[in-house]
């Protein structure tokens, strides 16, 4: 047995406490929750309690025009296991001392966009953060549908990662620099014929900060059919 798995053998699970509230009010729902993430023994015990995700969601029913549902998420990972008077933990959330990729899928991590990967690196490099992200959906003029996203991080990287090239784990030099970022997305998409079910929709993205090497913008313009095959 490889001596980390002995150490750690009951730590470095993928789950969270997931908690939610529904208010149906007249033509509205308003929904509130909140994940605490659970890493290892230490989580259970809710020993972060401010590290995790939280999340308050309007929605608006029978509105035939104009706003449609509004939501705000907060993520805080800067405890990481450590109590609120003590230097940060080393839960070092979506990483695995054993097993390189992490909690990772194709360079993604499960859960969470804002938590990086690099390449050269096994897992992620950036998991130590606290954002806020805000959306919000309607139709203007009666004819057009939109999403409207940003987001805000302030983003501390990593406790330690893992060298691909010395295949070993390294830490980082405390404190951590901050490095903020801001994202923002808006999408618009208009029905062109119901006969047809074709829809001409525009998007535009754009990242800017120090977090990324490069601010970076985008656009796409198309026509969508969707059909049953």
């Amino acid at each position: 047995m490889v001596e980390s798995e002995s150490i750690d053998a009951l730590g470095n699970a993928l789950g969270a406490y997931d908690l939610r509230l529904n208010f149906f009010l007249p033509s509205t729902t308003l929904s509130v929750y909140r994940q605490i993430y659970l890493e290892d023994t230490v989580s259970l015990q809710l020993r972060s309690p401010w590290d995790g995700l939280w999340g308050v969601a309007l929605e608006f029913e029978n509105r035939p025009g104009g706003l449609r549902s509004v939501l705000w998420e907060h993520v805080n990972t800067k405890q990481q296991g450590s109590k609120s008077f003590e230097r940060g933990g080393t839960d070092n959330y979506y990483n695995h001392v054993l097993y390189s990729s992490g909690w990772t899928h194709r360079g993604r991590a499960r859960g969470l966009p804002l938590a990086l990967t690099e390449e050269g690196f096994g897992g992620v490099v950036n998991n130590i953060l606290i954002a806020h992200h805000l959306g919000i959906e309607g139709i203007l003029a009666g004819r057009v549908s939109y999403t409207a996203r940003i987001s805000y991080s302030r983003n501390y990287g990593v406790h330690d990662f893992f060298d691909l090239e010395t295949l070993m784990h390294i830490e980082t030099e405390l404190p951590l620099e901050r490095r903020d970022q801001v994202s923002i997305a808006l999408n618009l998409k208009r029905l062109i014929s119901s006969q047809y079910n074709l829809n001409g929709f525009l998007r535009f993205a754009y990242d800017w900060g120090d977090l990324l090497p490069d601010n970076n913008f985008g656009i796409t313009l198309g026509v969508m059919h969707r059909g049953i095959f």
